[in-house]
C-alpha cells in the first residue's frame, strides 16, 4: 500500500485523503458522492462542438449561427473576480448549452479568445467542455515539464508570453476540466476521442488516457503518426458517442458514434451537432490557418459506415433482439426466430445494394 500511494495521483484519483492517527480515522464522515463524469441528469438540447484549435472567429460565427447570444461579462454575469477573463460571455435564450470536445488550443489565431470564450460560458453555465490531448500537452508544459513546442504548442506559447501571470490561471481551470460526460440518462458520451461502452462513466488513468487519445495499434505511419485503432468499428452501446480527435473532411458516423473534427484549423469546417436533434451545423474555415502534416481523410464516396456495413457482426443478429419501431415501439424477436430468419437468409438472400428494386420484406420467421 505504501509503494501505490505515490501512485495514485497517476492513475486518475484527484483527492487522496490520508489518515495518521485512530482518532483521525473515527472523525472520517464518508459521503457518496456520484462520479465527475455523471451528468445524466441534465437532458438537454445541447450543442456538441469539434475541436476548435483557436479559430476564435470560426467559433464565434458557429454560436451565432446556432442562436448564441454574446452579452457582455457585467455585474449581472460576474465569472470571476480577476479582470483577465473579462470577454463576452454567450448563451442561449432557449437555455441550449454547448459541449466542447476539447482542443481548443494550439494551431489557429485566436487561442486566448478561445479560451477565454469557453471559460466564461462554462462559469455562466451555458456550456460544458472536457480536456482534449493538446490542453493537457499545454498544462505540462505550464508545469515545467520538458515538452516539445510542436503541432500548434509554439503558436500557444507565442499568445501566452503576452499574459505571463495570467498563464497559472488559464492552467488552474485546464486542469479542473474532466476527460468526459455522460449524460442524458446515459444516452449520450461525450469524450475528446471516443471512448468504449466498458468505460463510459468510470474514473482511471486508463479511461482518461483512453478518452484524450483513444487507441493505437503499436505501429508508426508514412507520416510518423501512431496508427489509430478503430474501436468505433466494434462499438454496439446503447450510448451515442460523439468525439473529435481524428479528423475527418466531413463528420463520420459509424455505429452509433460520430467523429465531429472536421479539420477547421487546416482549412476545413468548424462542426456541432445539435442534440437530440442529431442535426449538422457548420461553418466553413476563413481560411488554412496551419497545413497538416498528415491529409484529411480522403476516402472514397462510400463513409466508413457504408463500408462497415459490408461487414456482417454475428453479435448483430443472433439471440433475443429488441427492435424500436416509430409505429410499433419495440419489437422482441425469439433467438429460434433470428436464427431461422439467418438461416434463410444466408443461403438464398441478395445483398440488398445489388437490387435495383427492394420488395417488402416478407416475415422470415413465420
Amino acid at each position: 500500500m505504501k509503494r501505490s500511494l505515490k501512485n495514485l495521483k497517476r492513475e486518475g484519483f484527484r483527492f487522496i485523503y490520508k489518515l495518521s492517527s485512530v482518532e483521525e480515522i473515527e472523525a472520517v464522515e464518508v459521503a457518496v458522492q456520484p462520479m465527475w463524469t455523471n451528468h445524466k441528469h441534465e437532458h438537454g438540447p445541447f450543442d456538441i462542438i469539434g475541436d476548435v484549435h483557436g479559430c476564435g472567429d470560426e467559433l464565434e460565427a458557429l454560436l451565432q449561427q446556432l442562436g448564441y447570444v454574446a452579452q457582455e461579462n457585467n455585474s449581472n454575469l460576474d465569472t470571476t473576480s480577476n479582470t483577465f477573463w473579462d470577454y463576452p460571455i454567450y448563451t442561449h435564450p432557449q437555455g441550449r448549452k454547448a459541449i466542447f470536445v476539447g482542443d481548443l488550443v494550439d494551431r489557429g489565431n485566436r487561442i486566448v479568445d478561445t479560451l477565454k470564450l469557453v471559460h466564461n460560458m462554462q462559469e455562466a453555465n451555458s456550456a460544458l467542455c472536457i480536456l482534449g490531448n493538446h490542453e493537457n500537452k499545454l498544462m505540462r508544459k505550464l508545469d515545467g515539464k520538458n515538452v516539445k513546442l510542436n503541432h500548434g504548442l509554439e503558436q500557444t506559447m507565442a499568445e501566452l508570453q503576452s499574459i505571463m501571470p495570467e498563464q497559472q490561471e488559464i492552467n488552474t481551470w485546464l486542469k479542473s476540466l474532466i476527460s468526459h460526460y455522460v449524460l442524458d440518462d446515459g444516452k449520450l458520451v461525450v469524450a475528446h476521442a471516443g471512448l468504449r461502452a466498458e468505460l463510459q462513466g468510470r474514473g482511471s488513468g486508463y479511461v482518461r488516457n483512453f478518452a484524450l487519445y483513444g487507441e493505437t495499434t503499436g505501429e508508426i505511419d508514412e507520416f510518423g503518426f501512431p496508427v489509430r485503432y478503430q474501436w468505433a468499428n466494434e462499438y454496439r452501446g446503447k450510448a451515442l458517442v460523439v468525439y473529435g480527435h481524428v479528423p475527418v473532411l466531413e463528420a463520420q458516423w459509424l455505429n452509433n458514434t460520430v467523429d465531429i473534427d472536421t479539420g477547421c484549423v487546416f482549412g476545413g469546417k468548424l462542426t456541432a451537432l445539435r442534440y437530440p436533434e442529431q442535426e449538422l451545423v457548420s461553418v466553413k474555415a476563413a481560411r488554412t490557418y496551419y497545413e497538416p502534416v498528415k491529409p484529411l481523410d480522403t476516402e472514397s464516396s462510400r463513409n466508413i459506415q457504408q463500408q462497415q456495413d459490408d461487414v456482417l457482426d454475428i453479435k448483430d443478429v443472433t439471440g433475443k433482439r429488441f427492435i424500436h419501431t416509430n409505429v410499433y415501439g419495440k419489437i422482441a424477436i425469439r433467438e429460434d426466430q433470428s436464427v431461422a430468419a439467418l438461416e434463410v437468409m444466408s443461403r438464398f438472400a441478395v445483398n440488398p445494394k445489388w437490387l435495383i428494386y427492394l420488395p417488402p420484406t416478407p416475415n422470415l420467421a413465420s
